[in-house]
């Protein structure tokens, strides 16, 4: 069939580089080993625990590098007082989602390090929508605030022993589990209702703003719903929705976290936020936001789209010769195309154009 599917550029992974280059974001290398204790401090932050480890020759333990962003974080200087922007195209040694083994894959992603102003979180942001239509135009970025959250369970009594048990119960959407948990540790029915009411709310950056006012406008000392509104209004034509079952670890995040969605694939592609408390956890004064893309998810979903992806399918009858075939193909490899040599036409082939060879008297020489 011809390509009516989703499809990824060939070259989407330089063109992302290229892209983030633009906005002033710096090329950073790591290297594949670091030092084990970099990620055993901080296993909680990326999503799989397993780490592959090896001595090394002067028996300090290694690590093959699960996670881009703490190595980046390790290696950046501390209250220089400049942005430090940074951008990567790097292998990770992760358990795979598919396979569930331990596999090398590519993990893309941005990192703004720094006195962070509000101008850094919203480029930060816009990033994000960029990265997602370079890929697809039908994506989406869901966007909530943790700071927002925290303030909503200030203001329905939520104690903090529960409140990670609680953002989880947000994060996978269970209104049943919340009530029941609310119900058990005593919190009262105005702050079940004000929970269920702050997990339902999703939609424009307009709208969701407004009616964050109204609940809890009158509470908010520190103007995070208005700091919140005057980083995103200049995103309102994006393809952004705020939506506040997207959580993050508190012991690492604050402020905005992310995720990113493209037509086609259930899961998120795409995960972000500000990670101001890791680096306060990792002894540095600065703060930090960034995201990275799931490259092998992205891939995995678009798997059977791609393997036969061709710009030609050069097909043949019987008695054309293997001389003729060869230099047809030949041709269409000169001009930058690739080809694919065929009897019939399958019906699982992905292509933009083709090429019929019939024979000559019936048959060639």
């Amino acid at each position: 069939m011809s390509r009516d599917r989703l499809q990824i550029n060939k070259n989407f992974k330089e063109d992302l580089m290229t892209m983030y280059n633009a906005y002033g974001f710096k090329n950073f290398k790591v290297n594949r080993f670091e030092e084990y204790d970099v990620y055993v401090e901080n296993k909680d932050f990326f999503a799989d625990k397993g780490v592959i480890t090896f001595m090394d020759t002067d028996g300090k333990l290694l690590a093959l590098k699960p996670d881009v962003t703490l190595s980046i974080l390790k290696n950046v200087k501390d209250n220089s007082g400049e942005i430090e922007k940074y951008c990567y195209c790097e292998s990770v040694f992760r358990v795979s989602a598919r396979s569930r083994r331990f596999e090398e894959m590519t993990q893309i992603g941005v990192e703004s390090i720094g006195p962070l102003f509000d101008y850094h979180i919203a480029e930060v942001l816009l990033q994000a929508v960029n990265t997602l239509r370079n890929i697809s135009k039908e994506s989406e970025l869901a966007v909530s605030n943790l700071e927002v959250i925290a303030l909503a369970f200030q203001v329905a009594g939520i104690p903090r022993e529960i409140q990670p048990r609680i953002t989880a119960l947000m994060g996978a959407k269970n209104l049943h589990e919340l009530q029941s948990l609310c119900e058990k540790e005593g919190v009262s029915e105005e702050g079940m209702v004000l929970l269920k009411e702050l997990m339902l709310l999703s939609g424009s950056i307009r709208q969701v703003c407004k009616r964050l006012q109204m609940l809890l406008g009158s509470f908010d000392e520190n103007g995070c719903i208005e700091t919140m509104e005057n980083i995103l209004k200049p995103l309102e034509n994006e393809n952004i929705r705020l939506d506040f079952t997207v959580v993050s670890n508190m012991k690492y995040y604050n402020g905005f976290v992310f995720l990113g969605y493209i037509k086609g694939i259930p899961d998120a592609v795409l995960f972000g936020g500000q990670y101001d408390r890791l680096l306060q956890q990792m002894k540095k004064g600065c703060k930090g936001m960034g995201f990275a893309l799931d490259v092998e998810l992205l891939l995995a979903y678009l798997e059977e789209d791609t393997k036969e992806d061709m710009d030609v399918v050069l097909l043949y009858e019987d008695g054309v010769s293997i001389a003729r075939l060869m230099e047809t193909a030949k041709e269409i490899v000169k001009e930058g195309r690739s080809v694919l040599v065929e009897k019939e036409l399958r019906p699982s082939l992905c292509y933009n154009e083709v090429i019929k060879l019939e024979a000559e008297n019936g048959r060639d020489d």
